[in-house]
């Protein structure tokens, strides 16, 4: 199926093969082929917003959480 839709589709485009991508709108791709999954990471992109907004520079806090508090879900 791919090959016959990369051979209709050079009839009006010239096409390259330039392997895997690796790296998309800022999203850094890992492929392991063996194993069959691909693994998308954002760091670039997050870091990129924390640069545009300023944000680059800010310390970080750790907020503490009490041990065995219980959560539960909100009724409607």
């Amino acid at each position: 199926m791919y090959n016959s839709f990369i051979k209709n589709i050079k009839k009006y485009f010239k096409l390259k093969k330039l392997g895997l991508i690796k790296d998309y709108l800022s999203i850094k791709i890992d492929y392991k082929l063996e194993k069959k999954y691909i693994k998308l990471y954002i760091t670039k992109y997050i870091n990129k917003l924390l640069d545009k907004f300023k944000f680059n520079n800010l310390n970080l806090v750790f907020t503490p959480m009490e041990i065995k508090i219980k959560l539960e879900s909100n009724p409607k």
